[in-house]
């Protein structure tokens, strides 16, 4: 499986210049003032969760769109719970009801 790396240049013929790279597993870009966001993790851990979550909100704050492709491995119930956690904190840090996230996966389990 190629590393999300290999997503930094290009997603459906759409080239962008990513703003972070998180260990390798998560790209993060700006396209036409959308957050995209790209991850490739086999294994995910609360470690990483944590660290991808910082960088991205440091980068896109309080983004109003945000597009995520998620490839590889399915985040088990333990890292899904830590995600909603940093994902209210960040709606009560700072509110934005137009804020829209669309994600994008092959796994039935985290639609």
């Amino acid at each position: 499986m190629p590393s999300a790396r290999a997503y930094g240049t290009g997603m459906g013929g759409v080239r962008f210049k990513p703003r972070a790279i998180v260990d390798g597993q998560a790209v993060i870009a700006y396209v036409d003032g959308v957050a995209v966001v790209i991850v490739r993790v086999e294994e995910w851990t609360l470690e990483f969760a944590n660290r991808f979550y910082a960088e991205s909100t440091r980068l896109t704050g309080a983004n109003s769109h945000t597009l995520v492709r998620v490839d590889g491995g399915v985040p088990g119930a333990g890292v899904r719970k830590r995600m909603a956690q940093l994902q209210e904190d960040l709606d009560r840090r700072i509110p934005n009801e137009d804020r829209r996230v669309a994600v994008i996966t092959d796994s039935v389990v985290a639609r």
